[in-house]
């Protein structure tokens, strides 16, 4: 049989003789058309050949001329509606680079406008500039000792809260003339350089001169690449994490050169990188720490840093006096603020009699439980070291009791460290004190587990019929763990001692011995 191919493009005669208007894709016959239809990103491709049927004369196969017809229209509304949401989704990515284009341009300026002086999250205009100094004075009032340090730092603040106030009574257009807001930091470990530093965060956040109330610390060593040419970028990405706020690095002066041997590659890129951000990050802080001659050292021999360097201010080693009073604030703030006490050596076999005698100071209506009944029977402690009586007496009483038994642990204290190594002080200083505790703490768990005052069987106390009415109350408060014993408090300053090593001889001891 002879069959009629129509080729593609082309009109059946069938559609010319009847007058029907051109049809879509391939002008596709009225009937046995096949259609190829692939999808590939929303765009339909259509009609790839078409077979004809036999030559048909007009109006023969009408039904099957309107279904092609609808069949087409339908094709066509599909190919627009696929058309129209391809468009769609293409103006949608345009739009999200566009924005985040935007978004991206809208960063970079905020990020210029805060390094230039912008108000980042720190400040506002309206602060109450009197109020935020009282404030920031009441806080340097609380640290022990650093009179110089003290007094230094109300100095700077008053300066900082004067440029504040210029900028918005001032003369119009006028700027203050200070601008370096680098310090060093001069002092032995333990003088509270840290502490200080985190103070300094507030003072400048509260007066917008930084964009966070944030402290980055690091040390030379993390500042140093491992190979030539590598230092810049551990520079940039370690110091990057403190931009913005106040970066405390701590030994600076290891960063110098060397009187004798001078500084290597690596030193003098890293100075040179991080003087570079000095200079470029006017709304960050940087604060350089260390023993006061290494650091004075690395001044004399690196101009550099010295010109950067807006102050200096020289942390002195506590006092006795203030280590001894440092020792007691930190006792108050043992077992999560509960407090510890330091009682005689006999206190823990007086353990039934005590407990007795404090159940008896309290009226029945007195709901003690949990880490409530410690407290109390601490204070009861503390109170009848000094007063046995006080208990029972008014409140003014009591307090005093309290008062009495803090002087007299002060001066337990002072007695004991003033016997310490002078060179063992001067090095250490604050953080003497919390080594001593840490000694404490080791010299009391020997001491109670020694003497199995506190098992898991038993609970944390002695498996006394004695104790045996007070296990459910004191089941949140262990006693025996509420205080150290005067002997602990002395082998643990002797260990310290030891750790130490022996003092140094002096002439003045030569001269004595012979």
């Amino acid at each position: 049989a002879k069959t009629n191919r129509v080729p593609l493009g082309a009109r059946p005669a069938s559609q010319v003789k009847a007058g029907l208007p051109e049809a879509g894709c391939g002008r596709m016959p009225p009937a046995f058309a096949r259609v190829l239809v692939a999808s590939s990103s929303l765009v339909w491709f259509s009609c790839a050949f078409a077979l004809a049927p036999p030559t048909a004369r007009p109006g023969e196969n009408k039904a099957s001329v309107q279904a092609h017809d609808t069949f087409l229209k339908s094709l066509r509304n599909t190919e627009q509606v696929h058309a129209e949401g391809e468009k769609k989704q293409t103006a949608g990515r345009v739009g999200r680079k566009a924005s985040n284009r935007d978004l991206k341009r809208q960063s970079d300026a905020s990020t210029m406008l805060t390094e230039d002086g912008g108000q980042g999250r720190c400040g506002t205009d309206d602060v109450d500039v009197a109020a935020e100094r009282a404030s920031f004075e009441k806080e340097l009032d609380d640290l022990y000792g650093l009179d110089d340090v003290k007094q230094a730092a109300k100095q700077e603040f008053a300066l900082y809260a004067f440029d504040k106030l210029y900028k918005t009574l001032g003369p119009e257009g006028g700027t203050p003339v200070r601008a370096s807001q680098s310090y060093a930091f001069l002092g032995p470990p333990g003088t509270g350089k840290t502490t200080v530093a985190k103070l300094f965060s507030k003072m400048f956040c509260r007066l917008g001169r930084v964009n966070f109330d944030a402290v980055h610390h690091t040390r030379p060593d993390e500042l140093i690449g491992n190979k030539v040419g590598d230092t810049q970028r551990v520079v940039n990405e370690n110091l990057a994490k403190g931009k913005g706020g106040v970066i405390f690095i701590d030994e600076a002066y290891l960063l110098a050169a060397d009187r004798d041997r001078g500084a290597n590659s690596f030193q003098q890129e890293a100075i040179g990188v991080l003087m570079k951000l000095m200079d470029a990050w006017p709304r960050t802080v940087f604060i350089f720490a260390g023993y006061e001659q290494q650091m004075q050292d690395m001044f004399s021999v690196n101009s550099g840093f010295k010109r950067r360097v807006a102050k200096m201010f020289h942390f002195e080693p506590y006092k006795s006096e203030e280590l001894a009073s440092m020792f007691v604030a930190k006792a108050k703030r043992q077992n999560a603020n509960l407090g510890v006490g330091f009682f005689p050596d006999t206190t823990t076999a007086r353990l039934p009699e005590l407990l007795q005698n404090f159940k008896k100071s309290y009226e029945p209506s007195d709901a003690l439980a949990g880490t409530e009944v410690g407290a109390r029977f601490l204070r009861f402690l503390q109170v009848r070291e000094h007063d046995p009586d006080a208990h029972a007496q008014d409140a003014a009483a009591w307090d005093a009791a309290l008062s009495a038994y803090g002087r007299e642990l002060e001066d337990r204290v002072l007695e004991l460290v003033k016997k310490m190594p002078e060179d063992m002080l001067k090095a250490q200083n604050a953080a003497l004190i919390d080594r001593l505790f840490g000694r404490l703490y080791e010299i009391r768990a020997r001491r109670i587990m020694d003497n199995e005052l506190m098992t898991s069987r038993e609970g944390c106390l002695p498996n006394m019929p004695a104790f045996n009415d007070y296990r459910t109350e004191f089941a949140h408060a262990c006693p025996v763990v509420l205080f150290y014993t005067h002997d602990d408090l002395h082998r643990a300053v002797k260990a310290e001692e030891e750790s130490w090593g022996p003092a140094p001889v002096t002439h003045s001891d030569v001269s004595d011995r012979n």
